[in-house]
């Protein structure tokens, strides 16, 4: 990236930001005590929500640039804005320099991750860090939620999803078969609260000290046990390691455990909600068998080894 003498980042390739932008950015790294003039942008994986993301280096200060473009999450960006400002503040997520709402862009620090799972596969702090895993997830959930945030309901969401496939190829039977199921036992729980609703693994950072919650395009107002769902899935945790997460997270929300078969109903909505994401993303009907096929575990051993983004793979 060559800078220019007025403090405007220009990166390679050249169109890889907006003039408006880059200016903007420079003098927002100038204020921050960094040299505009030394900073190198690195893409990062953008996800499914079509974001520009950029780990930028300047001086000796590392920050993350998020570009939002505008044919992307039109009805959500600013509904993103202010749930990030909000966990922003309780120190849930990284904290954000500047934030430009009408050019679709934000700043955030950036987070040196040590590795959820390498900590999870490690016997000497796997129950710490489930722990603190438990207790930053009832720091969100009794986090109040920014006047005017979205409801959202990873169910809805999920069959919208499925609808759309359904306009390019018929549904594998299990599929609606599984659909139909998880509308049934869907939870009409009147308990609502400020959840992130897309904790898999690639959006936990951990460094070493602290659990740090990223990506918040879905989040929203919504049943907190979807959240505890998704990690114990995603996760895999045996009955003693879900325990040890459960006993965090409930003595942070000062609450009992719930019924295994709230958990359940849970869990099956949580997979209903990741298989609907993963199969809109076919152009065509799945094959079962296929060779190549990875398993949740060996997923989690990719994801380890930097082989595997399930933002973008």
């Amino acid at each position: 990236m060559t800078p220019s003498p007025t403090n405007q980042i220009e990166a390679a390739p050249a169109d890889c930001l907006p003039t408006a932008i880059a200016a903007q950015l420079g003098s927002t790294l100038e204020r921050l005590g960094a040299n505009a003039d030394s900073a190198r942008l690195s893409p990062l994986h953008s996800g499914r929500s079509g974001a520009l993301t950029y780990l930028v280096t300047a001086s000796d200060q590392k920050f993350v640039l998020r570009i939002q473009p505008p044919d992307r999450l039109t009805s959500h960006w600013e509904n993103l804005v202010t749930v990030q400002r909000q966990v922003a503040r309780a120190g849930l997520t990284p904290r954000l320099r500047h934030v430009d709402v009408p050019a679709r862009w934000l700043l955030a620090d950036h987070v040196d991750d040590a590795s959820l799972l390498g900590a999870l596969r490690d016997p000497t702090r796997s129950a710490i860090t489930l722990a603190s895993l438990g207790e930053q997830l009832a720091q969100l959930h009794g986090t109040a939620p920014p006047r005017g945030t979205q409801t959202r309901s990873p169910t809805d969401h999920s069959s919208e999803l499925l609808e759309e496939t359904k306009t390019r190829f018929a549904l594998p039977e299990l599929a609606v078969a599984i659909s139909d199921d998880v509308r049934r036992r869907a939870s009409k729980s009147s308990e609502a609260r400020l959840c992130h609703h897309d904790l898999n693994p690639t959006n936990i950072l951990y460094d070493g000290q602290q659990i740090w919650f990223v990506d918040w395009e879905t989040a929203g107002i919504g049943d907190p046990w979807f959240d505890v769902a998704t990690l114990i899935n995603w996760l895999l945790l045996d009955q003693s390691r879900r325990e040890t997460l459960l006993r965090a997270y409930c003595g942070g929300r000062q609450i009992d455990f719930p019924s295994e078969e709230r958990l359940n109903d849970a869990r099956r909505v949580a997979y209903f909600a990741y298989g609907s994401t993963f199969l809109s993303m076919c152009t065509a009907p799945p094959t079962g068998g296929a060779p190549s096929a990875l398993g949740l575990a060996e997923c989690h051993l990719a994801i380890g080894r930097g082989e595997l983004d399930i933002g973008s793979d």
